[in-house]
């Protein structure tokens, strides 16, 4: 499906004050897979084609509830970026016992063009016994080029291990053979993109690949120490299969690129570095990520680094990954964390803009704000969404931003809180575009019809065409996990919230409208009304799961 090119002006004149609404963007429900209730949008490619991923599975005589199943790429970004290392392993009866019931899948990659649905079977495999698929994997889609080439990540499937406890109890043991591995899908197959490190499975994550098939993301390049140690002489030890001990390691992570031929073949892969040089004796677990490349094979991400040269201290900066450098734009005096989550190829200016966010203390509390960095502009600064000589704004000062993607004309999409509530209070959140050359930030829902069906609260892409990839919340029936409905006590069938992949266009035909005032609602509400948010934090914290990583700098 191929979307009309819309022209730079055209899209400047849709852009109006917070105060009023304009009917300027037209919504397309880009739907979900089968049996499978809330979906995302990730990136889309010129011809419109849309890598996407759904969420919360629902299948008769699943027998397991997902949610209670293996889930282990839900984390959101906001809880991984400020967190410190934790190389040690703990021993914990309680999590070997859950992997004595067979973890159902939560998560399935699948790409779209609007109109045709695609689910992508990345690692799993079918079983003698069903003669279909295990269901037992997660699998995400983040990126796809113009090639059609779809990167993301996806975990093997579980298997059974028959055990015989010294006791004499049989048992019987659900592992895999990786927790999470990177991989390019071409042609109908997904070729795995390994790490150059693939003990006890190693780990890799693929976040974005360009039109020259330049995949990057990040790999594991070793263990740490303490998890070698504790898989050589704790794990012989236990009482459990060794493949149950183990799949929790920790690993030294780093950002990576893989080259590959148009086929999907790697040609070359490259460990892109990081920010901090640790001593050779320094056994801690050290990361970097690159999550987002251009077409001048510039990418940025994150990477661990020394705060203020000072090696006791570790944050997270983002970083950016250029001409085998790694380059530091944060001032660690401003700011606590920082992560940048895209780049935009090069404008004829010579620029390519970096988006994310930064942390910093603001009225007491830690808050995200979403920044730009006008790379190959000389002099040029971190400018972030903060502050009464910024130029930037989002929703007010209190609040937290993020910016996930930007263009090559300096628009910039994105997410934040919106709602001016005690901070100590789940604050719900609302999509974004701000022009940079104009200093313009609009809330993308108040740029839809009064009466939308869809509350965008999520953008994760904008294209050079300017149409936006996004997430919105919409009302619909309510089923339980074996995909029933759910009958509430007036006899009628209940609703639910779910979230749901969009694409927005501009519509420039749309008619101004005034909106009505709606009514204050009691904000004394738990934080479910965010739970569909941020999902492409997954994109960077994907393996940066509760065993593996990582507990809060102090």
């Amino acid at each position: 499906m191929r979307i009309k090119q819309l022209s730079t002006a055209s899209f400047l004149l849709s852009f109006i004050p917070l105060s009023a609404t304009a009917v300027t963007y037209t919504v397309e429900d880009l739907g979900t897979v089968d049996n499978v209730k809330s979906s995302y949008a990730m990136k889309s490619n010129a011809a419109g084609d849309v890598a996407a991923t759904a969420k919360d599975r629902f299948e008769p005589n699943l027998g397991i509830d997902p949610e209670d199943g293996d889930d282990e790429l839900d984390d959101d970004i906001d809880d991984n970026i400020n967190d410190d290392i934790n190389d040690e392993i703990e021993d914990d009866d309680d999590e070997d016992e859950d992997y004595l019931e067979p973890p159902q899948g939560n998560e399935v990659a699948f790409a779209t063009d609007g109109n045709v649905t695609q689910r992508l079977v990345i690692f799993d495999e079918i079983e003698d016994e069903t003669n279909e698929l295990s269901g037992s994997t997660n699998d995400i889609a983040f990126a796809i080029n113009d090639g059609q080439m779809i990167v993301g990540m996806g975990t093997a499937p579980y298997y059974a291990i028959p055990y015989t406890e010294e006791d004499g109890d049989e048992l019987t043991y659900f592992a895999r053979d990786f927790q999470a591995r990177g991989y390019v899908y071409v042609i109908d197959e997904a070729l795995p993109l390994l790490a150059p490190n693939i003990e006890y499975g190693g780990v890799s994550v693929a976040s974005d690949i360009n039109n020259s098939n330049l995949v990057v993301g990040y790999a594991s390049i070793d263990l740490t120490e303490s998890s070698r140690e504790y898989a050589e002489e704790s794990c012989p030890e236990q009482d459990v299969p060794l493949a149950v001990c183990t799949r929790s390691l920790n690993y030294q992570l780093r950002a990576y690129q893989w080259q590959l031929d148009d086929q999907g073949n790697v040609l070359s892969s490259k460990d892109l570095g990081m920010l901090a040089t640790p001593d050779e004796d320094d056994e801690r677990q050290f990361i970097s990520q690159a999550l987002a490349v251009n077409a001048q094979a510039v990418s940025v991400g994150m990477s661990y680094a020394f705060e203020d040269g000072d090696d006791d201290f570790i944050r997270t900066y983002a970083a950016i990954y250029q001409n085998d450098q790694v380059i530091d734009i944060t001032d660690p005096d401003e700011y606590r964390a920082s992560v940048a989550y895209d780049i935009s190829d090069e404008n004829a200016q010579g620029i390519s803009y970096v988006v994310g966010d930064v942390t910093r203390l603001i009225n007491g509390y830690w808050r995200s704000k979403f920044f730009y960095y006008e790379l190959g502009k000389e002099g040029a600064e971190l400018i972030s969404a903060y502050g009464d000589n910024s130029p930037v704004t989002d929703f007010y000062n209190g609040s937290s931003s993020t910016a996930r993607s930007v263009n090559s004309s300096g628009y910039v999409v994105g997410f934040g809180e919106y709602e001016r509530v005690n901070p100590q209070i789940p604050r719900r959140k609302h999509a974004f575009v701000y022009d940079i050359n104009t200093n313009t930030f609009s809330d993308i829902n108040a740029l839809l019809p009064c009466d939308s069906d869809y509350e965008i609260v999520e953008a994760n892409h904008i294209d050079e065409e300017n149409n936006i990839m996004a997430v919105a919340l919409i009302t619909v029936p309510a089923v339980d996990d074996e995909g029933e409905p759910i009958i509430g006590d007036d006899g009628e069938q209940e609703t639910e919230n779910v979230a749901r992949a969009v694409r927005l266009t501009v519509d420039l035909d749309g008619i101004p409208e005034i909106c009505p005032e709606e009514e204050e609602e009691s904000f004394s509400r738990s934080g479910a009304a965010n739970s569909f948010v941020s999902f492409l934090g997954l994109l960077s914290a994907a393996i940066l799961r509760r065993r593996w990583l990582i507990r809060k700098v102090d």
